[in-house]
């Protein structure tokens, strides 16, 4: 591994802005970083994830920044003041945790020139983005009241904080009577009715894709503070956390603003022979309504013979071509889950290609962990004395290949083809699908 390396946790995931925003700085900054998204619903895998791709540092979104505090050995006083964590540093399995949420959430209403000392400001959520928001805004000498569903979750954080709380069965008069309402709800949920509102109400949502919120204050007209701020006035001091460096640039419109997948329709599942593109890259098809499409099989057909047969007739170069060569065949068409073969990343060519018209999952899977899977398909590039070993060099050649030109990564050296396959649709009918 040659390069450093960085990811956001969360779930879901494949929305998630963090890697053109910190890519766009790395690039910026020349430095030999990148960063991804690791694909999981379970806070220790991913986690654990983090430590097998040998992770610089990552980033924490909902519903994970309070749950990875028992795994840290460090906790910065700003992320023990707010309960929450949204950055974290590697050291090797030791990971130290700070958030930079607070700042995130100040600077968002100074750019927006909102006063606040003396406004009531509900906040609508209670979890570790709302804990963020009630740590930030309470020394501003805003009159801040939480709302809930469970009530308990609301009367908790007012405790730790010591503002009001009121029960969910209130939400109506207390959105009513907000001069400030700041939602930090899961995605898709809305609790608030347009009735509630009216023009001279400021709303914040903590959620900047498909915002619940934005049109319901668009149709009263009162003003509307996204949630894009937030997050990329927090990402700038969780650069520093990273790099040291303090980024000097704002983030173009064109990232802001963009779709991160605006060309992509397709998905590509890369990764090592074995690691699952196939097992998962059918049923997944099947679930989208989309066709797959197996690029070793396609390859097969059009040269009428084995792919061991190639490499053993015509060289791993002739394959290689085949392989640019029906990839690009493929990718002229729409709404398909492709299986790339385990070495189609090696191109140049391919990554763009990839990069431009497809999702890309890196399904991330060591020959050592999968080597059962491995051994009895008789791979050509094994053939040696020692295949485990040179299976082993052959990963880590390609893994810097496999991060670089992933969407989103998942670990399927353990979990059962059903648990990957029911993950990868939860992500990717978000993407393709809303």
């Amino acid at each position: 591994m040659s390069e450093k390396r960085y990811a956001i946790i969360g779930h879901p995931i494949l929305h998630s802005k963090s890697p053109q925003i910190h890519n766009h700085w790395f690039r910026e900054n020349n430095l030999s970083a990148n960063y991804s998204r690791i694909i999981a619903n379970d806070v220790y895998v991913a986690l654990g994830m983090g430590y097998k791709l040998g992770l610089t540092g990552a980033n924490v979104t909902a519903p994970f920044k309070e749950k990875v505090i028992p795994s840290l050995v460090y906790l910065s006083p700003e992320a023990a003041a707010v309960g929450a964590v949204n950055t974290l540093i590697y050291n090797g399995p030791n990971i130290s945790g700070y958030n930079t949420d607070v700042t995130g959430v100040i600077r968002a209403f100074q750019i927006n020139n909102v006063e606040l000392k003396h406004k009531s400001l509900l906040v609508i959520g209670a979890g570790g983005a709302a804990r963020a928001i009630v740590s930030a805004l309470k020394p501003s000498g805003a009159e801040i009241t939480i709302v809930n569903r469970p009530d308990e979750m609301a009367l908790n954080l007012a405790r730790s904080f010591q503002v009001k709380s009121v029960p969910f069965s209130e939400i109506q008069t207390a959105v009513r009577a907000a001069e400030i309402i700041v939602t930090a709800l899961p995605p898709g949920v809305r609790v608030v009715e347009p009735e509630w509102l009216n023009s001279r109400q400021i709303i914040m949502d903590a959620n900047y894709k498909n915002s619940e919120m934005e049109p319901l204050a668009q149709a009263v007209g009162a003003q509307f503070i996204s949630g894009i701020i937030w997050l990329t006035e927090q990402a700038r001091p969780a650069f520093e956390l990273f790099t040291g460096i303090q980024p000097a640039s704002d983030i173009p419109p064109a990232i802001i603003d963009g779709d991160p997948y605006a060309g992509k329709s397709n998905v590509i599942l890369t990764g090592f022979m074995g690691a699952g593109k196939s097992t998962l890259g059918a049923p997944l098809a099947e679930r989208l309504g989309w066709q797959f499409v197996d690029v070793d099989q396609v390859i097969i057909e059009s040269a009428g013979k084995s792919i061991n047969a190639i490499f053993k007739d015509e060289g791993e170069e002739e394959f290689r071509r085949l392989e640019s060569q029906a990839l690009a065949k493929i990718l002229e068409s729409r709404n398909q889950v492709i299986a790339g073969g385990g070495g189609i990343i090696l191109s140049e060519i391919n990554r763009a290609l990839i990069c431009q018209k497809a999702l890309s999952i890196w399904l991330f899977a060591r020959p050592l962990q999968i080597w059962p899977r491995i051994e009895q398909a008789g791979r050509p590039l094994l053939k040696s004395d020692d295949p485990l070993a040179t299976a082993e060099q052959i990963f880590r050649t390609r893994s810097d290949l496999y991060f670089n030109t992933a969407d989103g990564i998942l670990d399927t050296e353990v979990a059962t083809p059903e648990t990957c396959t029911d993950l990868l649709y939860a992500e990717i009918s978000q993407i393709f699908h809303d």
